[in-house]
């Protein structure tokens, strides 16, 4: 089995943090969109994964050691093409077309889910889907009587089908994939523009191919800002963290050592940390859940709920909430919500001196 992953959009909704990286490697609680994917993929896959395809927009180079280590962790070999152009889905998968043999998972990579993968080989495709209230907004399915899918339809305006399509795709046999890929571009057939896969999928429903659906537990939009800080409220929320700390308990001690002792985390996450790589916590209060990484400093600060603070990362005099720290930034004198600060940010706000008389109304925004 080979995964492939586009990657090669363009990420304007994420732009700044995409000028310079794909959005999938934008951390959230210490791992990357991407890193979560192909770890979730490999936990319910039993077959073994060959390759680990990742189609990389023309800008995004720099990224190769990361994306390597993420294959190689699940014991498959990396595989990179660029998309150079962004002409869409179906077109940024036949770059990769040579890999289209045998079982095939495509995985778009701006989307989490949390289910148990169920490959049936007793169909030629698996579409999976969430049951949504507002079908309006996004690519559904319609199926059968019998559950097989027989139509694809892009933001319906009338009350079609509510089951909405995640980016999450199975082929039995990616030859046949591949085929129906070639007759789209032989006919050139574009819609609003781009060569998409869903009309792949049309031209093999058509040609007799039997594609079924699965519903997904969860699903986890991480295509902008306010998407990724949702879902990464979602995870502070519900998953143990195993490359990180997350914090369980209050801390307001003076003193670093018994600071960090007070607070509580499992055996499993302590274990992961090297003596001098623990987080260094003064004189400062933890509201839970926090995420924080390797040799992160807090210093006179409160930090959360929903706050990840990446590894190397150093906050004074600050007060944090809602909001994703990426590694190797200094934070000062801060008062943040709601936000994302790429790596290698320094943030300082210099403190105000004010002289206020009685009865006066004063507001800061």
């Amino acid at each position: 089995m080979n995964i492939i992953i586009p990657m090669g959009g363009q990420g304007k909704r994420l732009r700044p943090h995409t000028l310079n990286k794909a959005k999938a490697l934008i951390p959230i609680c210490g791992k990357t969109v991407l890193q979560r994917i192909i770890e979730e993929i490999s936990c319910h896959v039993f077959q073994k994964i060959h390759f680990v395809v990742f189609i990389l927009a023309d800008n995004i180079k720099e990224e190769k050691a990361s994306l390597t280590k993420y294959a190689k962790n699940i014991n498959a070999k990396p595989k990179f093409y660029t998309q150079k152009q962004p002409l869409g889905t179906a077109h940024a998968i036949f770059e990769a077309r040579d890999l289209l043999e045998g079982p095939v998972i495509i995985a778009f990579s701006d989307t989490l889910f949390k289910t148990k993968l169920k490959i049936d080989d007793n169909v030629d495709g698996i579409i999976w889907t969430k049951e949504v209230h507002n079908p309006s907004s996004f690519g559904v399915v319609k199926c059968t009587d019998l559950g097989f899918v027989k139509s694809f339809i892009e933001k319906p305006t009338t009350n079609v089908s509510n089951q909405a399509m995640i980016g999450l795709y199975f082929f039995k046999e990616g030859r046949i994939l591949r085929s129906a890929l070639e007759k789209l571009f032989e006919n050139n057939h574009k819609t609003q523009g781009e060569y998409q896969l869903t009309d792949v999928m049309s031209y093999m429903v058509e040609s007799g191919a039997k594609i079924t659906t699965q519903n997904v537990n969860a699903w986890m939009d991480c295509g902008n800002k306010e998407s990724i800080l949702s879902t990464h409220k979602e995870i502070l929320d519900t998953e143990a963290i195993t490359d990180g700390l997350i914090i369980q308990g209050v801390s307001t001690k003076e003193n670093e050592k018994a600071a960090f002792e007070t607070t509580t985390f499992s055996k499993k996450v302590s274990k992961k940390y090297k003596p001098d790589e623990k987080p260094h916590i003064y004189n400062s209060i933890i509201i839970p859940p926090v995420y924080l990484g390797k040799n992160t400093v807090i210093n006179n600060s409160v930090i959360g709920p929903y706050v990840s603070v990446c590894d190397n990362t150093t906050i004074y005099d600050s007060r944090i909430q809602n909001s994703i720290i990426q590694e190797n930034v200094v934070v000062k004198n801060g008062n943040l919500c709601d936000t994302i600060l790429g790596s290698f940010v320094h943030f300082e706000k210099k403190p105000s001196s004010v002289n206020m008389g009685d009865y006066s109304n004063f507001s800061f925004k």
